[in-house]
């Protein structure tokens, strides 16, 4: 989470509201990720793609792992390439296990095709519906029939429960943009900032407007991208523009909307829902699709009306249940993480846990968040659906209770921050800390150490992390030790 903490030295209150927006725009979208069914579905995604990426080599003769190794470093020749104009999986011709190695590549570049598709729509073309049924049902035969001995008609038939129908695979366009997961995802987390501004504006005095301030944050939340999907359910409702509402009024719209995005990104997928629907043996995709979902649970505010101003608990699962039942939107709701086979078990809020570097793995981590996230489903829905309201008035004490639980590890907010310094900080101990971020970075520079060349890319870190020498040493000998000299047990 990239956090601009210079901005405390400025004691306006502009400074103080922005400086908070950031945490709960951040914050936001670390439970979208973590908490949302879509979320976690991503999240086992790429672990999905990155074990089977583990695995499969790790089977590969090591003298033929060396040769494809020495490739990459040397003679710039990725271990998997995409072609550079069609941008699709490009079989090669290797020196050995030819047949073995492309068919790992058409798996890798599958999932991957997957995951930017129904993330951000970054791909020249839809896969298939069998691509999405093959590669999402990779996704729970992993995680929970791992070693069951499943005859090849019970796997037949779990592939067929997300093969969409590929003439209803569809992205939506409005004003010549493409509305994405990801966007949605902006959209919620901007309007908890906006929601928090509003909340905050008996601080300004005299000195200082909050109404023109507000309205030039408004103003650039529509000269965006990420307003679209406000725009959106403007346009369906036949609204006028948002600045033309009271802020109470503006307040229930943001809270309304970031609801429908909820019950977007909370489709039946993985890791809460394991099966077909109770009527047809493949879901749809209009079913699935954030996008699509939202547009369906907007067409719902037309005949229920809107939230209403802070609501409760009961009020918002109220609100989300009457949705639900308008739209006929599949919807999970209620607490159904299930439990996998293949991730550690571990309490990381457990005070005596001893920790140490190997002891767990990024993605144990995060089932851990995931798991504990998905109890707030039962007495916490405004904390997941309407972040920023919930450090006000009667809803308040849920974040409270969530947040003083004395634990180590906190599982609300992301484990790491990214300050204005280039340097990274955490507020977690300090074992767990160095651990986990070894652990994020080799998982990280999986994908490079696949389908790259040479160095491995660190962009996304801090500089103080992507510049350290060390660290880029540390990430170099421990891929190739996990990629190369390990074997499968």
């Amino acid at each position: 989470m990239k956090v601009e903490n210079s901005i405390l030295d400025d004691r306006s209150p502009g400074s103080f509201i922005e400086y908070n927006s950031v945490l709960v725009h951040e914050y936001s979208h670390w439970l979208q990720h973590q908490g949302t069914t879509f979320g976690t579905f991503l999240s086992a995604l790429k672990y999905t793609q990155e074990s089977t990426a583990l695995t499969f080599l790790r089977e590969i003769p090591k003298p033929v792992m060396r040769r494809l190794w020495q490739r990459r470093e040397k003679e710039a020749i990725p271990i998997v390439t995409i072609d550079s104009i069609s941008q699709y999986f490009k079989p090669q011709s290797y020196l050995a296990n030819t047949d073995d190695l492309n068919i790992f590549g058409q798996i890798w570049f599958d999932s991957q095709w997957v995951y930017s598709f129904m993330n951000d729509c970054n791909t020249i073309a839809n896969p298939s519906g069998q691509i999405f049924g093959d590669t999402i049902s990779d996704v729970f035969l992993h995680s929970y029939f791992y070693n069951d001995r499943l005859s090849s008609s019970e796997i037949t038939e779990m592939r067929q429960w997300y093969s969409f129908d590929d003439k209803e695979i569809r992205i939506i366009r409005f004003r010549n943009q493409f509305i994405t997961s990801k966007l949605l995802m902006e959209c919620q987390a901007t309007l908890s900032e906006l929601q928090l501004m509003i909340k905050y504006s008996f601080s300004f005095s005299k000195l200082y407007s909050f109404e023109k301030y507000f309205i030039r944050r408004l103003d650039s939340l529509s000269n965006t991208s990420y307003g679209l999907p406000l725009e959106i359910f403007h346009s369906l409702l036949h609204l006028n523009p948002a600045s033309n509402f009271s802020l109470i009024e503006i307040d229930r719209i943001c809270t309304t909307v970031n609801i429908l995005i909820n019950i977007a990104l909370n489709p039946p997928l993985p890791l809460f829902n394991l099966g077909p629907p109770t009527n047809a043996r493949s879901w749809q995709w209009q079913d699935i699709y954030p996008p699509l979902r939202f547009i369906r649970a907007i067409e719902a505010v037309k005949k229920i009306g809107m939230i209403e101003y802070m609501p409760t608990h009961a009020q918002t699962k109220e609100f989300i249940n009457k949705i639900v039942f308008v739209s006929q939107i599949p919807t999970v709701i209620e607490n159904d993480f299930k439990e996998s086979k293949i991730f550690r078990k571990i309490d990381f809020s457990d005070k005596s846990l001893l920790m140490t570097e190997n002891m767990f793995d990024s993605h144990d981590y995060l089932y851990w968040v995931q798991k504990k996230l998905a109890k707030l489903r039962e007495n916490s829905i405004n904390f997941l659906t309407n972040f920023a309201n919930c450090q006000f008035g009667e809803t308040s004490t849920e974040l409270l209770n969530i947040i003083f639980d004395n634990s180590p590890i906190q599982f609300i907010k992301p484990p790491f921050y990214w300050l204005s310094n280039d340097r990274m900080a955490s507020e977690d101990n300090a074992k767990f800390h160095n651990g986990l971020l070894r652990r994020v970075a080799l998982n990280y520079c999986l994908f490079d150490a696949i389908v790259g060349i040479g160095d491995f890319d660190l962009q996304e870190f801090p500089p103080e992390i992507s510049m350290s020498e060390n660290f880029k040493g540390y990430v170099k000998i421990n891929m190739y030790n996990l990629i190369v000299d390990t074997y499968n047990t």
